[in-house]
């Protein structure tokens, strides 16, 4: 269905300009919950759009990183997904539309997030209250967030839900080479490129691709991945050497699932997937 809607992986787009437009069309095909409120916004500079479940819990809010190998994606193509997560919390989410490569590389987007945190805690939110979510590069953008925070003893959220996290932009990691053109999501040459736009001489710094940082004191994570995921051996490296930092990590890597399975809605593995992220919200956070 994403492969003929269009017409290829946004990966092997023939411009950045199409690239993000095509990813902008794919997560129109999806709706937002009709009882979802949706509001524009602006926080720290950047444009974000909140989304608000009928009866959310109070001072809980998630804040979402979008995917799109860090040069594609916005608030338009992850709408969907972003208000589903919200109302399967039951929380306030608020999306942001972060600074892309070529344009914005590398630290960029990163220094966005830091900034949209600040301002969050600034204006009475409290970090016990803020969780970070992301899919892909904005999975990744999660992570490095959380590893800044930590180093430089800023405001950390509480916890992160991440759904196929891109955390090694140097592309060598065996499932780049197996999986290869079976996720319909990504393209091995494509993203390489796409980490090279962003990153350029910073592929192996931690705040890019945290799979080479140091997960000791991240806070408790949910993280998803399919096995015809292209970047699943960076969930299954991280979770290892999560686990082996004593971080309370949760992974759900699903059999024949592809690359941010959860973005597309009416599939039945979504709906589990959403139903995972409740329980686990629901076991660390409800109180």
């Amino acid at each position: 269905m994403l492969r003929s809607a269009s017409g290829s992986s946004f990966t092997t787009a023939p411009s950045v300009e199409e690239a993000r437009a095509q990813l902008d069309f794919t997560g129109t095909m999806f709706a937002v919950p009709e009882d979802v409120a949706v509001e524009a916004g602006e926080i720290a500079g950047r444009r974000v759009e909140w989304y608000t479940p009928p009866t959310p819990l109070a001072d809980r809010t998630l804040i979402y990183f979008h995917g799109g190998g860090y040069f594609a994606g916005s608030i338009d193509s992850h709408r969907s997904l972003v208000a589903r997560m919200a109302r399967a919390l039951n929380i306030r989410a608020v999306s942001v539309d972060y600074r892309l490569a070529p344009e914005f590389p590398f630290p960029a987007g990163l220094d966005d997030a830091v900034a949209v945190l600040g301002e969050l805690v600034a204006h009475g939110a409290s970090p016990d209250g803020l969780i970070v979510g992301g899919d892909s590069a904005g999975g990744g953008l999660a992570t490095a967030l959380l590893m800044r925070q930590r180093d430089d003893e800023g405001h950390r959220p509480a916890g992160a839900i991440l759904i196929s996290p891109w955390l090694d932009l140097t592309g060598t990691s065996e499932a780049m080479q197996t999986v290869g053109k079976k996720d319909p999501m990504l393209d091995p040459d494509g993203l390489r490129m796409a980490g090279a736009a962003y990153a350029g001489d910073h592929l192996r710094s931690p705040l890019a691709s945290p799979l080479f940082g140091d997960p000791q004191d991240l806070p408790p994570i949910l993280v998803f991945a399919g096995t015809l995921d292209i970047l699943v051996d960076d969930t299954r490296s991280f979770v290892t050497a999560a686990q082996g930092a004593n971080v309370d990590i949760e992974s759900h890597v699903e059999d024949g699932l592809m690359h941010v399975w959860p973005f597309v809605d009416g599939l039945p593995e979504t709906a589990v997937a959403l139903e995972q992220m409740a329980s686990w919200y629901e076991r660390h956070f409800s109180h």
